[in-house]
């Protein structure tokens, strides 16, 4: 008797657990604001088996193209998209992609791939603010009320890179500073 009880509580409580979980988030679509970001409110979201799909080479703005109609998005009224769920934020006129969103957001802007170049990186003190290149000159600028963090970073040997991983955290070694 008391094995049926059991297993009739963990089917219920497995059953609740899933359903309160949130929809998955779909693999394309526009965010408006920053909000919408973080909320994962997605404008126009939509998955490939939809039948609808990004327009490409549209300068300055996005397109998402439905059966019957087009939505386009200009870039200074948009926050950013995510394109086959991957999220990507709209600065100044370029699209960069969200690597880390936490102490500080970390951006790429993919290299030039006939030119075999790395990505670059980018970073913003949260989600709202400018994006500045990866440098210690502007980290120290950004960051400068926050003097332990300052230090820190002017006491890094220059031949050990900003870009170096801790081990333990799996992350950027000065993000562990802030």
């Amino acid at each position: 008797m008391k094995l049926p009880l059991l297993l009739l509580f963990v089917l219920s409580v497995t059953g609740i657990t899933h359903a309160q979980s949130p929809p998955k988030r779909k693999d394309n679509g526009i965010y408006l604001s920053y909000q919408d970001y973080l909320d994962g409110k997605l404008t126009q979201g939509f998955n490939k088996a939809d039948g609808v799909h990004f327009l490409e080479n549209k300068k300055h703005s996005i397109s998402i193209k439905t059966r019957d109609s087009t939505y386009r998005f200009h870039h200074d009224e948009t926050w950013g998209y995510r394109e086959n769920n991957i999220d990507w934020r709209i600065w100044n006129e370029e699209c960069y992609r969200i690597e880390y969103t936490g102490k500080i957001c970390l951006y790429t802007l993919p290299g030039c791939l006939p030119c075999y170049t790395s990505a670059t990186l980018y970073f913003s003190n949260n989600i709202t603010t400018a994006l500045h290149p990866l440098t210690r000159k502007n980290l120290v600028d950004v960051y400068h009320a926050n003097t332990l963090f300052v230090q820190k970073i002017k006491k890094l040997p220059l031949t050990v890179s900003l870009e170096k991983l801790d081990k333990e955290t799996k992350q950027y070694r000065f993000i562990s500073w802030l």
